[in-house]
């Protein structure tokens, strides 16, 4: 075990695919028992001192309790809601919240239909066809210089859009266009060009934002109690307290260059204030 594990794992788990997991638990390591973290991705750990063992050989020999996965969407956000790298205590974990079950151990998201156009996506096999919606990101960033642009660097993408008027927006806060026409292996083959190593410049998404207020909490808790969440507010789950003064972000445009992004394991999206909606995001919070 060593002591730069937590770090290691977050900052190198991209590197064996969007479906590989950061793991933490104790271990048992030359007798020793303590915390570790490793990437677990096709059958097999990775860690400092491990490159490519087989998941059931170090199961056997390290004996790992207390173990917890999270996506990479999910550690990339509580590394930057706690400021380190982990482990993560119960109440850390929490600023997750409420994370649920799905089909590929992803984050909890707030809106209907994000995990399954996630998922859809994840499981796409683009070929050369896909490749011809590519952006060409040095032409993208090269004709934004032109003009008074933000140029913001989240983990893998470099988001622009006219200076002044983008917002962070939490990955899990994001809700997609109701009606968007999907391409799968589109969004797959540019998840597959951000993966290749170098930060992507993009054009940020468009969209409605809105900050939620205690009157969303109050509203979103009483149709989750009516069994109406989904039908009144296209949710998954109601608003929290803890949530109040947060931005969410309904999309007009970019669907596809957001979900890339939140697969690639960015914990927030920036997104471009439609004109309607300048008045909810303060001045200190835009880009």
């Amino acid at each position: 075990m060593k002591t730069d594990c937590f770090g290691w794992a977050n900052a190198h788990v991209a590197d064996y695919g969007p479906r590989a997991l950061v793991v933490h638990g104790d271990v048992n390591i030359d007798g020793k028992r303590g915390p570790h973290a490793w990437v677990e991705a096709d059958g097999k750990v990775y860690d400092v001192q491990n490159r490519g063992i087989q998941a059931d050989v170090f199961y056997g020999k390290a004996d790992p309790r207390g173990v917890l996965r999270y996506s990479q969407a999910e550690a990339a956000t509580l590394q930057v809601r706690t400021g380190h790298h982990g482990p993560w205590t119960r109440e850390e974990r929490g600023l997750l919240k409420k994370p649920r079950k799905n089909p590929w151990g992803g984050s909890s998201y707030k809106f209907s239909g994000t995990e399954e156009v996630l998922y859809a996506i994840r499981e796409s096999d683009p070929d050369d066809a896909d490749t011809d919606y590519l952006p060409d990101h040095e032409a993208i960033a090269a004709k934004a210089r032109r003009y008074p642009s933000s140029f913001h660097a989240e983990r893998h993408v470099t988001w622009i859009g006219t200076k002044g008027y983008l917002v962070q927006i939490p990955v899990e806060n994001i809700c997609f266009m109701e009606g968007n026409q999907w391409y799968p292996a589109h969004a797959a083959a540019l998840l597959r060009q951000i993966e290749s190593g170098e930060n992507h410049y993009l054009e940020a998404p468009a969209g409605r934002i809105y900050r939620v207020t205690a009157k969303d909490v109050k509203q979103s808790e009483k149709y989750e109690a009516d069994g109406e969440l989904d039908y009144q507010l296209g949710m998954t789950e109601p608003w929290e307290k803890s949530d109040i003064g947060d931005y969410w972000a309904q999309l007009l445009d970019g669907n596809h260059r957001a979900a890339a992004a939140i697969l690639a394991g960015d914990a927030y999206v920036d997104v471009y204030i439609g004109e309607d909606y300048r008045d909810n995001v303060r001045k200190k919070d835009r880009i």
